[in-house]
């Protein structure tokens, strides 16, 4: 949550269970919108974080048009699956330049965490915990501070970078370095030692892509809902703007991301879903649905969808279409538990703990 409207320096946190909760990716997407250049710095980095970052629309806008520079830590965690997802992002995007710090006084560490984008007039620097990780930018409990800098301190910034750079110019190596790759695999090896959980909040997978993990606690809200006809696009579902703030946690006219993974009735994972929350001048409020796609809207019915909060803006979900057993299940819950104005498209919002042994919930927080 940014604490105030109005200084040079804001105060930001990161909370998974906080519904104020100012993720690093979606600060960092707002200081790049419409910026010049960039430079940034993280101690450890993941194959799912850069992805996370790098591929993300907005950051792909920005990299189309301004350079990136981005030093990396080789000292823990990073592995040759983030230097690969790295090399890939450069060849798609020629703007971003990576290096990584290969330091080499005994006992030390490279362990920053910042970035700094220069607007026409001024620049925008955020500092904090937070590593280019999935952790780091989405999952973790984090803190971190957004510095609005004038025109004279953005100068000064650049030219800090440029005498720092100049000083470790031998250490600020090439993906394809030898020693880079070397120390690369030595981390992967580590990695691989570490499970990951069950209920971690979003889970890296080592092609680098992310899914969303098991929610924590049966307390945890459970939203069904109808997904009404809109157009030829109803992948694209819309809510009514309490259901939109109050449980998906968005706020309108802000850049922010609501994260889905499709779990179907065995409990299968579908391809990670980042969606931009989208408001328009109907007062719809929307966000697409992957496993809607390509469907046609049922002549007679509506398809229900059944969401599981498993942090803030953070969710599992499962679509049931017209004419299925699990489909006519969860419309009999709904005749019994929904809220609103007869007429409208049914909802109800509950806990895992109350539907967690209904049929059409069966392995959707598994």
């Amino acid at each position: 949550m940014r604490t105030t409207k109005q200084s040079a320096m804001t105060i930001c946190f990161q909370d998974p269970e906080w519904d104020d909760s100012s993720y690093l990716l979606e600060e960092i997407l707002l200081a790049a919108k419409g910026a010049i250049s960039g430079i940034g710095f993280f101690a450890f980095a993941s194959a799912a974080g850069i992805n996370l970052l790098l591929k993300d629309p907005d950051f792909v806008k920005f990299l189309s048009k301004a350079s990136f520079d981005l030093i990396i830590g080789i000292d823990a965690i990073t592995d040759t699956g983030a230097l690969d997802a790295l090399a890939a992002n450069v060849a798609l995007y020629p703007n971003l330049k990576p290096r990584v710090f290969f330091g080499s006084l005994p006992g030390s560490i490279f362990h920053p965490k910042l970035c700094w984008f220069r607007q026409s007039s001024r620049g925008t620097c955020l500092v904090g915990s937070g590593n280019l990780t999935s952790g780091g930018l989405r999952s973790n409990y984090e803190a971190f501070a957004l510095c609005t800098m004038s025109r004279n301190e953005m100068r000064a910034s650049d030219e800090l970078w440029k005498a720092w750079s100049a000083c470790h110019a031998s250490k600020l190596l090439t993906l394809d370095n030898p020693d880079v790759r070397k120390k690369a695999k030595e981390n992967a090896k580590e990695n691989s030692k570490r499970t990951q959980k069950k209920r971690e909040i979003l889970v890296e997978g080592k092609d680098g892509s992310i899914s969303v993990g098991r929610p924590k606690t049966f307390g945890a809200e459970v939203l069904i809902a109808e997904i009404p006809r809109s157009g030829s696009r109803w992948n694209q579902a819309n809510f009514d703007l309490h259901t939109f703030t109050r449980y998906f946690g968005a706020k309108p006219g802000k850049t922010q991301r609501i994260i889905l993974t499709h779990i179907d009735a065995a409990g299968i994972s579908g391809p990670q879903e980042i969606r931009p929350s989208v408001s328009v001048k109907s007062h719809n409020y929307r966000f697409e649905l992957d496993a809607a796609a390509n469907l046609n809207y049922p002549a007679k019915g509506r398809p229900i969808a059944i969401f599981a909060k498993v942090a803030t803006r953070t969710f599992r979900y499962r679509l049931l279409m017209p004419g299925t057993q699990l489909h006519s299940a969860a419309s009999k819950f709904l005749n019994h538990e929904e809220v609103g104005k007869p007429g409208q498209v049914r909802r109800a919002l509950t806990t895992i703990e109350h539907v967690r042994k209904a049929l059409f919930f069966r392995k959707l927080a598994d």
